[in-house]
């Protein structure tokens, strides 16, 4: 195995987006939060 070329460090530091986790994580626990109200509706006996 040959290398063909040099390496460099990017010139800016790589990191976590954080606008995108932020934005997944409140759309994702949107949904979770209403499948979950259906489930609990779909379980719940009816009192008379």
């Amino acid at each position: 195995m040959q290398i063909s070329q040099q390496s460099y460090p990017s010139e800016t530091p790589t990191g976590p987006k954080r606008k995108l986790i932020v934005s997944v994580a409140f759309i994702a626990g949107f949904i979770l939060s209403i499948l979950l109200s259906f489930i609990m509706n779909a379980f719940r006996t009816e009192e008379k």
